[in-house]
């Protein structure tokens, strides 16, 4: 047998390919899922309310979520995502108001330059 009926013969590749496209759908829910979470989000900015915390917090799980089965179905992990394993803590961010340290700014040719022309060294 060539390599190619082997690969077409493969139970497990099928499977494979069953459970990526069933991931696919999974995933177009979710896209309409965010689409709505963020349309809700902003109409409560918009009357001046604060974000929902539980909304926030499920965001957070179901971006981890899509993270995964993103994985999965480019072949990047073999791990199935839920609902074949757990549902994701979404522990991609807490807080989006948390500071971090700036990044030192880097000198360009132009600042050199105009150091130079001010007599700095």
């Amino acid at each position: 047998m060539s390599d190619i009926q082997k690969s077409l013969t493969n139970k497990d590749n099928w499977l494979r390919g069953f459970f990526m496209i069933m991931m696919a759908v999974f995933y177009k829910i979710t896209g309409i899922i965010i689409c709505i979470i963020a349309i809700f989000q902003f109409v409560l900015t918009i009357f001046g309310k604060n974000l929902n915390g539980n909304l926030k917090n499920f965001s957070s799980s179901l971006v981890s979520y899509v993270y995964k089965l993103l994985l999965f179905v480019t072949y990047l992990s073999d791990e199935k995502p839920y609902p074949f394993s757990k549902w994701p803590d979404g522990h991609v961010i807490k807080n989006n108001k948390e500071k971090q340290d700036p990044k030192p700014k880097r000198e360009t040719t132009s600042t050199k330059q105009v150091k130079k022309i001010d007599g700095q060294n």
